[in-house]
């Protein structure tokens, strides 16, 4: 078994509410992320532990870290968005690896459309001063788990999860060529941005100019 609902340290006495351990939850996500990129390659029984993830998802296709649901925003994006970004993903490498049989395959791309449904909640957007940052990394993920495919494949599987994204690619591509790629206290989001759009598909986009954000950032830095 490679997921599971992790309350894993209790309840508050006070509350009754679960006590989340943050440690647990990163390691969850860091099994789920191994199990992404390499599971369903490596394990020989990829097929059971994929089994555990379907039966995890939550009736909103939530695909949850905690069974509480009445928590901060931020705190739903890391416990809520996530792990549901990542279970998504997949899924949808075991679609496209066209491994499944056709009842498991019927359950995967109905647990996959509800839960891109709900990653639609926030836009793809983190939370505080790392919103972008973190959008650019899921979308990354999204792009190199195989989106695109998923989306011409199975063009009604989630219409509004595949409009977002493409939304979302265009415009990375409008700040790579705007130049819009500063963030908060200057951080330079330019790799990732056009990490993020090229995974997307996106190409014939302006290196050139990638490259000279870096350069000015490099140069700032060491003053």
């Amino acid at each position: 078994m490679i997921y599971s609902l992790c309350d894993i340290a209790g309840k508050d006495r006070a509350t009754n509410k679960p006590i989340i351990s943050i440690r647990a939850m990163d390691m969850e996500m860091q099994l789920l992320r191994y199990f992404r990129d390499y599971g369903l390659d490596d394990d020989p029984d990829w097929r059971e532990s994929l089994d555990v993830i379907l039966e995890s998802q939550r009736e909103d296709g939530c695909f949850p870290l905690s069974s509480d649901c009445h928590m901060p925003s931020d705190a739903r994006v890391d416990f809520l968005y996530r792990p549901t970004y990542a279970c998504c993903q997949i899924m949808m490498r075991a679609l496209l690896g066209g491994k499944l049989s056709n009842e498991q395959g019927q359950r995967v791309k109905t647990a996959l459309s509800r839960g891109l449904a709900f990653s639609c909640g926030r836009g793809l957007n983190g939370h505080g001063i790392e919103d972008l940052e973190r959008q650019c990394e899921d979308v990354a993920d999204f792009g190199h788990a195989g989106i695109t495919e998923i989306a011409e494949r199975y063009p009604m599987l989630c219409p509004e999860f595949f409009s977002l994204i493409n939304k979302i690619g265009d415009e990375y591509v409008e700040r790579i060529a705007n130049g819009d790629v500063i963030y908060y206290f200057g951080s330079n989001l330019a790799q990732k941005i056009l990490t993020a759009a090229e995974s997307l598909g996106r190409t014939n986009l302006s290196l050139d100019k990638i490259q000279r954000y870096l350069e000015m950032d490099s140069k700032r830095k060491n003053r």
